[in-house]
């Protein structure tokens, strides 16, 4: 009896395990996680870099001159005005000495290229893609100063040897930027404060074959004005940045009074004005260092 019993209860167990096998549910699939989106390169936090280049600045003063007669003729009224043994066409002495080529109204352009380097501060602010920024740097110029002679054609009579310095010592910015990133690379615009030390000074010796007559003026001072420009930054880590950036600056007009300083050039009556136009641009490298990131 027991052994029947247990070949039916085999028999059901034979029959209904595929049925409850078949109620069970379906093994759920193992969940799949997306792997992290990749995050853009943020701009924003402070940085500090160098920079070196080249500079092409105005170094050409001109000079405009007036005279009165002499205290104690013969001065030079009296040689080159009307009448006297250099005029030209009874023009003006002034006119005269010009033509003659005794005078200079330049003394030759010089805007050639020096070597600048210098360091930069910053600080930049994202939002979306635009980024807006401060910055300040400090240059020196290389040979940015520079010493020009004129020596006037011999005319028998007078001669005139003249000496110009000019340029700029060094040059300093204050400037806001703004930008549009693509995510490691950055163009941008900036403008703002721009100040150097301008050197800007003259000598002259007049020689009549008895008397030399001196004449010097000018200085060192600081200028201000704006600069203007553009770049491209792209960071070749998350710290580290390379950029190139074009700047033009105008510091404005200098003028000074090339004076006598003898007695012999105060009796001649002249009086001579040097003008210098402090303006120029800037190519340059840089790399910057960008805190945090």
């Amino acid at each position: 009896m027991n052994s029947m019993l247990l070949r039916a209860v085999a028999v059901c167990c034979l029959v209904s395990g595929p049925a409850l096998a078949a109620d069970l549910p379906a093994p759920r699939p193992m969940p799949y996680k997306a792997p992290p989106a990749a995050v853009a390169y943020s701009w924003t936090g402070f940085y500090i870099g160098g920079n070196v280049g080249a500079a092409w600045e105005n170094t050409d003063p001109t000079y405009s001159y007036t005279s009165i007669a002499a205290p104690a003729p013969p001065g030079f009224n009296d040689v080159f005005g009307p009448g006297g043994p250099l005029n030209v066409g009874g023009t003006s002495a002034v006119a005269s000495a010009i033509a003659d080529g005794f005078l200079p109204t330049s003394l030759g352009s010089n805007n050639t290229s020096v070597l600048t380097a210098g360091v930069q501060i910053g600080y930049n602010y994202q939002v979306n893609q635009t980024v807006w920024g401060v910055e300040t740097d400090f240059n020196w110029l290389a040979g940015g100063v520079k010493t020009t002679g004129f020596t006037a054609p011999a005319n028998g009579i007078i001669t005139n040897v003249d000496t110009s310095t000019a340029g700029l010592r060094w040059l300093g910015t204050l400037r806001g930027r703004v930008g549009w990133a693509f995510d490691r690379a950055l163009v941008y615009a900036t403008g703002g404060l721009a100040y150097g030390d301008v050197v800007a000074s003259a000598t002259a010796m007049n020689f009549d074959g008895t008397n030399t007559d001196l004449f010097a003026g000018g200085g060192s001072n600081v200028r201000y004005g704006y600069v203007v420009g553009g770049g491209l930054e792209y960071a070749v880590t998350n710290n580290i940045s390379l950029r190139g950036e074009y700047l033009y600056y105008n510091l404005g007009t200098v003028s000074y009074s090339v004076a006598p300083i003898n007695t012999f050039a105060a009796g001649e009556g002249l009086t001579t004005t040097g003008s210098l136009k402090v303006d120029g641009s800037i190519a340059r490298f840089g790399i910057n260092y960008k805190f945090g990131g």
